[in-house]
């Protein structure tokens, strides 16, 4: 995510697709967020972008349980261009 080219709806759009093959794979979990989070030096020195950062996770957990969990895949595009939106805030604290 910090090593996209740019900060756009394209390339967050493209990791989405990417970390949701992932959590497809290997679901995460709570306590291995806040690891990852604290392992970001971006996100260990600035408490607004490290709890923006989890609440995006946690988002995108719970949105990705529905759509491939509970298969409401119908709208998976749709959903991930929401969610790209999200991440988008991240970068503009």
């Amino acid at each position: 995510m910090f090593e996209l080219p740019e900060y756009t709806l394209e390339p967050i759009m493209w990791w989405l697709d990417t970390i949701s093959g992932m959590w497809k794979e290997h679901a995460m979990v709570s306590s291995a967020m806040e690891r990852l989070s604290q392992s970001v030096p971006e996100l260990a020195d600035n408490d607004d972008k490290r709890f923006q950062f989890m609440a995006c996770l946690m988002s995108m957990d719970r949105d990705f349980y529905f759509l491939y969990v509970r298969n409401q895949d119908t709208n998976e595009e749709l959903v991930k261009r929401f969610v790209a939106r999200q991440w988008l805030g991240l970068f503009k604290l």
